[in-house]
């Protein structure tokens, strides 16, 4: 049992029996819990990088939805039929005809998007530019999300804000 058990270990385990009893019980007990520990430790480093890949897995999804439903409603609003997605320009005011769309509206809410607080600053997304490629628009709305935590390009953003006004 002990060969089979700990192969590596099995000298050391045999003369330590010889010597006493008690001590080949505590090395037994000590390798044994060294073996769970390290098996614990491999198991949890598993269900991190699967979470990992879950939450990766997911963003690309909610990405691909949002640009899906995006172009699906502009092609709604515009009637044209749209090919390449990186060389599509939304405004402002397409924006404002894309929030009448129930299904625009309801892939913000299921990406987790604080629609309230996007309609609060659309000024302010769409003032550098007028018009802005639908790639960096759902850049632009996925910072809006209610489990993004605040950066740096936030608060300097929250800066040149400010100032302008």
């Amino acid at each position: 049992l002990i060969q089979g058990a700990f192969p590596d270990m099995e000298q050391i385990m045999r003369d330590t029996m010889a010597h006493h009893f008690v001590f080949w019980l505590l090395l037994f007990i000590y390798f044994l819990l060294t073996a769970v520990t390290i098996m614990n430790i491999v198991i949890g480093v598993l269900v991190e990088v699967v979470k990992c890949a879950t939450l990766v897995e997911q963003e690309t999804l909610d990405v691909k939805a949002l640009r899906d439903s995006i172009l699906a409603g502009m092609r709604e609003v515009d009637g044209a039929q749209i090919i390449d997605a990186s060389v599509v320009k939304i405004c402002k005011d397409t924006f404002w005809l894309l929030l009448d769309s129930h299904d625009i509206l309801r892939c913000l809410h299921g990406c987790s998007i604080d629609v309230c607080g996007l309609i609060d600053v659309i000024d302010f997304i769409f003032s550098d530019d007028q018009y802005m490629t639908v790639c960096d628009f759902i850049e632009t709305v996925l910072q809006f999300r209610s489990c993004s935590a605040a950066t740096v390009k936030d608060i300097v953003d929250l800066r040149k804000y400010l100032t302008h006004e």
